[in-house]
């Protein structure tokens, strides 16, 4: 890990005190209603808690730099989040006082369910050196991707339109997937010692902002992520030929960037969301991959007693990759969905357990029939509203695959299986 961001502390801009009584506060006051009507298919908790974290975060530092600036107690600062995805920083900072919108390059389901107050715009970006946004004091990135290295320099050209009527602009991003101006960051261009290719990336980021005359500042985020570093960046109003010697300095990066690099033309990402959670990957594939990590699992089985039923055993994640990589041509096509093996494995819970990055069978007795039909009925029940006719739910209707497949068969009979034999 590179010492140098290892080093930085969570939350040192602003009073960990007030973020933590900002954050119960928003947390509390709207965290319970969005889970409840939360559509997308994304984690709740994950999201919903991380935006709430980074909505007071920025509540803190726009409050101290009103205190700083002296700026007028009413004020609140404007801002535009750029490739806002599902809207949920918007509304936070709109819902708190916060006059802003959110841009993205294409619409989420919930935003159909906020308030008509919450500016959220359809809109491909494609950056330049003309691209800028008077109207808005802030230019914010979470998760940005392909924008990330834009913002500093789209809040520069935009610091140089509002002079000298308006304070410059200044930013905040949060640096995720590795891009550069023109594609997919490489770290080799960017002088990478020992340091990993995400810290490397950041060094990138950080760098681009103080090329633009930022006074850059690094945090780390109390969010539910591996990706919790920030930059702030923020600018004084400078003269004419200062403005200038910045302007022509960006610009000179930005040529710089493009030295070796094939395809100089920003490439946004598609407006379609690509469906790669496996479940588009050959049936045979698939089947061959689970028929593999059953091989496996069985052979690092116990039996207790000769002629026990073999419960497999438990393997790294890791380690199963190493393990079947020789043997599965196809592995290459699994790594590039979302979510790999991992995702693969989860999508046939009905045999495997994927837990603590390991992977183990999931024994048909974990979960009586008469447990599963109570389960069934449930299930039913809660959805009896919204459907006009329910199929039985009480039926079986999978074959067990481990009476077709395990060696041993299933341990259990046709009657308390909850699959068929």
């Amino acid at each position: 890990m590179d010492e140098q961001h290892s080093a930085v502390e969570s939350i040192r801009l602003v009073s960990l005190e007030a973020y933590n009584n900002l954050y119960q506060e928003l947390k509390k006051k709207y965290v319970p209603n969005i889970t409840k009507v939360w559509p997308e298919c994304t984690d709740p908790q994950k999201f919903i808690h991380e935006d709430v974290a980074i909505a007071s975060y920025l509540i803190l530092i726009w409050r101290q730099e009103r205190e700083q600036l002296k700026l007028d107690a009413d004020y609140r600062q404007t801002f535009i989040d750029i490739g806002c995805g599902n809207g949920l920083l918007v509304y936070l900072l709109t819902s708190e006082g916060y006059p802003g919108k959110g841009i993205d390059i294409r619409a989420r389901r919930i935003w159909s369910l906020y308030p008509p107050e919450i500016k959220l715009e359809v809109s491909t970006l494609i950056p330049s050196e003309d691209t800028f946004f008077l109207e808005f004091d802030w230019l914010l990135g979470n998760h940005s991707d392909e924008l990330t290295p834009w913002i500093a320099v789209m809040a520069l050209q935009s610091s140089i339109k509002r002079q000298p009527e308006r304070l410059p602009t200044r930013y905040w991003v949060l640096p995720c997937c590795p891009f550069s101006f023109w594609g997919k960051f490489q770290r080799e261009k960017f002088n990478a010692a020992n340091s990993s290719r995400y810290f490397e990336y950041l060094r990138f980021v950080g760098e681009i902002g103080r090329n633009c005359g930022y006074q850059v500042e690094e945090d780390r985020m109390r969010i539910p992520s591996t990706r919790r570093t920030c930059f702030v960046g923020s600018i004084q109003s400078k003269s004419e030929s200062e403005w200038a010697e910045l302007f022509k300095a960006k610009s000179s990066m930005i040529a710089l960037s493009k030295e070796g690099v094939e395809e100089t033309k920003f490439q946004p990402r598609s407006a379609v969301e690509l469906i790669r959670n496996c479940t588009r990957v050959e049936r045979s594939i698939q089947d061959s991959f689970i028929n593999l990590t059953a091989k496996c699992l069985l052979d690092c089985g116990t039996r207790n007693q000769p002629g026990e039923w073999n419960p497999g055993g438990e393997i790294n994640l890791t380690d199963l990759v190493t393990l079947v990589r020789q043997d599965f041509k196809d592995f290459d096509q699994l790594k590039s969905e979302c979510g790999g093996i991992q995702t693969l494995l989860r999508n046939h819970s009905h045999i495997f357990v994927v837990q603590n990055k390991c992977v183990r069978f999931r024994s048909p007795k974990e979960l009586s029939v008469e447990e599963w039909r109570n389960q069934q009925k449930h299930t039913k029940a809660t959805k009896r509203s919204r459907l006009d006719t329910a199929a039985r739910t009480d039926v079986k209707t999978r074959i067990c695959w481990f009476f077709v497949n395990h060696p041993d068969g299933c341990p259990l009979n046709q009657d308390l299986c909850r699959y068929l034999h």
